[in-house]
């Protein structure tokens, strides 16, 4: 691997190195968001990350405190699943040392921790969607001036995070120059990870909406050009510079705001916008094919679809149990 590689690469090709078998490659990459979630709200990176930051995240895999989806939250996992998570990052840290990242192995020096009783479980506190509370945001950051820029970056990363489907490593690699408009309608232009291709992902009318008010904010033009090649499309707070990954998702913490969030309550993560996304879309019967193109992902698609679809069984045999006495009746 490349030295002049940063982290978020190195990862990004670990993860293609997986990529043979789909179900190996859809578990590494499952784990992989999942601990960069915790670490983000932890305050940590891939690079600062230390054992008992394993031991602690480790500890919450067992817990079922590790994933921020509300419907797993609380559930305590198995061994084997703990035992999946620290195999899964052992293998991200050598591979991190082989970039020249790190020189130590914090995941192979990490225990496995005891499996609490489920009732120790304490529970997270409510999720709110971007969904439910935009509309609420939006409204109190045209009325206020305090933090106003960091408050419109971050409705900004959420509107293009939830309708355009950005990833927060395409938001923080994007300029303003990748924003392109044909006839009546903005499209963005996502550059592949490796190949260098791009694709062109529609931008609707609330994302770019929210573009313009930070475009605003930044004392810049209501509409980007053609020309904006070095101006970031997120940028960071007092400077005109790209800002990378971590700080998009960190910038996220500016919505949670004390007038519209229920008290405790904290906001989807990037990745939880994506699926939001996913399954609105599903249930509104639009063509899982043409989700997918939009997200660029057919795993988040079919991950959506199988958890939209997916029934308790003794809930589906009662019923069929009635429909077969109807008609024995």
């Amino acid at each position: 691997m490349s030295s002049s590689a940063g982290p978020l690469e190195i990862a990004q090709l670990w993860l293609q190195q997986h990529a043979k078998s789909t179900h190996t490659n859809r578990k590494y990459d499952a784990q992989f968001q999942q601990f960069c979630e915790w670490a983000l709200l932890k305050g940590c990176t891939l690079e600062t990350v230390q054992v008992r930051d394993i031991d602690e995240y480790l500890h919450d895999v067992a817990n079922g405190r590790a994933s921020a989806r509300s419907q797993s939250t609380g559930i305590a996992r198995s061994n084997a699943t703990v035992q999946v998570a620290r195999s899964v990052l052992r293998s991200l840290f050598d591979a991190l040392i082989q970039g020249g990242i790190r020189t130590d192995n914090p995941a192979r020096l990490a225990a496995l921790p005891s499996r609490p009783h489920a009732a120790q479980i304490p529970r997270h506190e409510p999720t709110v969607s971007w969904l439910e509370t935009r509309k609420q945001i939006i409204a109190h950051a045209r009325t206020s001036l305090r933090k106003r820029v960091s408050l419109w970056r971050a409705i900004a990363i959420a509107e293009l995070a939830t309708w355009s489907g950005l990833r927060r490593s395409e938001l923080a690699a994007g300029s303003m120059a990748d924003l392109i408009q044909i006839e009546s309608r903005w499209w963005i232009q996502v550059r592949r990870f490796g190949d260098g291709a791009t694709d062109l992902v529609e931008v609707p009318p609330a994302a770019m909406e929210a573009v313009t008010a930070y475009r605003t904010s930044r004392g810049l033009s209501s509409n980007p050009t053609r020309t904006e090649t070095n101006v970031p499309l997120i940028s960071s707070l007092h400077t005109e510079r790209s800002v990378d990954p971590w700080t998009i998702a960190h910038s996220l913490s500016q919505l949670a705001i004390e007038e519209v969030l229920p008290r405790n309550a904290r906001l989807q993560t990037i990745v939880a916008m994506r699926r939001t996304l996913a399954s609105e879309a599903i249930k509104a019967r639009l063509s899982a094919d043409d989700v997918a193109h939009h997200l660029r992902s057919r795993r988040v698609v079919d991950q959506v679809s199988a958890e939209l679809f997916r029934q308790p069984i003794p809930g589906v045999l009662d019923r069929l149990e009635r429909r077969m006495s109807r008609r024995a009746a």
